[in-house]
């Protein structure tokens, strides 16, 4: 597959973990606004940044940063993101010790506010940038990726 095709397929991806953490924090205020117990939310909401977002970030740094990190263009954004990344992953910390309702939805809006930040940074300009260059092998880079998550190499088809 091509440079422009795995970018999309990132993409794709990034929406797809985005859409999944707003809906478990839409999950989180929909049981504290109702009044009743949120415990399973924030533990629905925990369990999926453990498992999804921060495997995936880690894998971003292994695999894709390095690659963009040698460019002139991207060295510091790529620092950037790394930041951005220890800021996510303190987040499911935050939430779980938030202390009521209201704070932990407050903590879990504030992780998928930044993620889509980031996301967005990475997507318009990481992958924008490394799939217009012929010398990027993207494909590699989403193989190491997938070999990291212990995923199968080829990415979803947009």
């Amino acid at each position: 597959m091509d440079n422009a095709r795995i970018a999309e397929a990132m993409r794709d991806h990034h929406e797809v973990l985005m859409a999944d953490l707003q809906r478990l924090v839409d999950a989180l205020g929909d049981q504290v606004s109702g009044g009743s117990g949120y415990a399973d939310a924030v533990g629905d909401l925990t369990r999926f940044l453990h498992s999804e977002l921060y495997p995936h970030a880690r894998a971003e740094e292994d695999a894709l940063y390095p690659m963009a990190a040698r460019r002139d263009d991207l060295r510091v954004l790529v620092d950037t993101m790394i930041d951005e990344h220890r800021h996510l992953e303190g987040g499911a910390e935050q939430i779980a010790a938030a202390g009521d309702g209201a704070r932990a939805v407050g903590a879990a809006q504030a992780v998928a506010t930044v993620f889509r930040l980031h996301a967005a940074k990475e997507n318009d300009y990481i992958l924008a940038t490394l799939a217009a260059d012929p010398a990027v092998d993207l494909d590699a880079v989403i193989g190491r990726m997938h070999a990291l998550l212990g995923a199968p190499k080829a990415p979803p088809e947009p």
